[in-house]
């Protein structure tokens, strides 16, 4: 725990805020600060009890969908004024939310070989979709859904791709590269895209189709996109909206896809990010293993850990002779 106090900060007191919508409406967040503190603490405390960390944009539809807070962006900014005094005063810990934009890189090193030999036992991973007449992927325009995604993904060896909006050519043509040499090996692409139920977000599945598509059709070998690919959009759809109960935003009117979907959907939208951490990873579980064949994705869990034992023999051997 990381609960270290800087300095005291008030936490008590009214919160009145209005939140301004581009109808014209003003909507009022009113609340007692120690009863949002509280709030603040039993979110964060039953998502670390499940393992994981969430972030502050997380923890705001958290607190939406639980009808305490408005879902606006006013609000939004409030709320992260309050955890701050929550994190300054030692009452929250520092460690409940992280910031996945802003990660530090240092190299990484080791104390010695013993500790190098260690690493290679915590570390060693085969290819869990070696064998695999599917290879999935995992697209997101998300960022801050990276760190719930990632267990899973990296559970059964899929590669996550986190687009941050709409994706960059360079991040295109990596991903036709991929594509093709898989399409070489005989193996088809899966990509389980996920992303918010707005006029930009649907969009972004024609927009990975279309522009994969034409680099297949285009490219060196010219392949039919059908035969090495298949973009699968898994969430967020209106079925999940309707099953989960989110809570609704105004839709974008200065996004030009706007017309389209409001004709479809009327003028609000949904944000992925207001699913629950275990009903998103669940999701993603049962997704990933409609395409995968799970006999010969536990066949490689069983070697590897097999070949783990082995590895840890060799290093036992070698600890003892030194």
């Amino acid at each position: 725990m990381a609960r270290e106090k800087f300095e005291n900060r008030r936490l008590t007191g009214a919160i009145n805020v209005a939140n301004k919508f581009e109808d014209g409406t003003v909507r009022y967040w009113k609340a007692d600060k120690a009863e949002v503190v509280q709030q603040i603490q039993s979110i964060l405390q039953e998502y670390r009890q499940q393992g994981y960390t969430l972030t502050l944009r997380q923890l705001h539809y958290q607190m939406v969908t639980n009808n305490w807070i408005v879902n606006h962006t006013t609000s939004y900014k409030k709320l992260g004024n309050i955890l701050d005094d929550c994190r300054y005063s030692g009452v929250v810990d520092w460690f409940a939310i992280e910031d996945r934009g802003r990660v530090p890189i240092l190299p990484y090193s080791v104390t010695g070989i013993p500790g190098a030999l260690e690493d290679t036992v915590d570390q060693y991973r085969l290819n869990r979709q070696e064998g695999q007449a599917n290879i999935v992927e995992v697209w997101t325009e998300k960022d801050a859904l990276s760190g719930i995604l990632r267990r899973t993904s990296e559970e059964y060896h899929v590669r996550l791709v986190v687009n941050k909006g709409y994706s960059s050519s360079s991040a295109m043509y990596m991903a036709y590269q991929r594509i093709v040499e898989n399409y070489e090996n005989a193996c088809k692409t899966i990509i389980l895209y996920i992303g918010d139920h707005d006029p930009s977000g649907l969009d972004m599945v024609r927009d990975i189709t279309e522009r994969l598509g034409f680099m297949l059709e285009h490219g060196r070998n010219g392949i039919t996109p059908s035969d090495c690919l298949m973009v699968v959009p898994i969430g967020l759809t209106m079925a999940q909206v309707k099953k989960y109960k989110l809570p609704p935003n105004p839709a974008k009117m200065t996004d030009s896809r706007s017309e389209e979907y409001i004709k479809k959907f009327g003028k609000i939208c949904w944000e992925v990010d207001a699913l629950k951490a275990p009903v998103l990873t669940g999701l993603l579980r049962e997704h990933i293993e409609n395409w995968v064949d799970m006999d010969a994705y536990r066949a490689m869990v069983d070697k590897e850990t097999e070949e783990i034992t082995e590895l840890q023999g060799f290093i036992d051997k070698f600890n003892t002779e030194e």
